[in-house]
């Protein structure tokens, strides 16, 4: 019997998930959050559904938190699980951001505790 094929969303929901847990736990902590730059906004008409499939995704924007989206110190709060209804021991938040990534990514991610894996679209 052949299974469904996947959609293109399902399988991008997949290979971030996945990317979530590349990390080596005899020398570091799990990530907190992954850090998905999208500096062109070529994701930005599908984040809908992206949502959609991921619960854990948020981005960075107006203060929108129904729509899981608010700024960046909301975002370092979401990824912190002070707000934004995820579990503290579940998967680690997945935050878009649209703005150009900066050469330092610990900047960018100052003010988290814990590790940021950072995705470049």
């Amino acid at each position: 019997m052949k299974s469904q094929p996947k959609t293109v969303i399902q399988t991008l929901a997949e290979r971030l998930r996945e990317q979530s847990q590349r990390f080596n736990a005899n020398l570091e902590s799990a990530p907190v959050a992954v850090l998905w730059t999208d500096e062109r906004r070529d994701w930005e008409g599908v984040m809908p559904q992206l949502k959609s499939a991921l619960p854990e995704l948020f981005s960075l924007g107006d203060y929108k938190p129904q729509e899981r989206s608010g700024p960046g110190a909301w975002l370092r709060m979401v990824a912190d699980r002070q707000v934004g209804g995820l579990v503290a021991n579940w998967c680690p938040s997945f935050i878009c951001s649209i703005k150009p990534a900066r050469r330092n990514t610990k900047a960018h991610a100052h003010g988290v505790s814990g590790r940021v894996n950072v995705v470049f679209a």
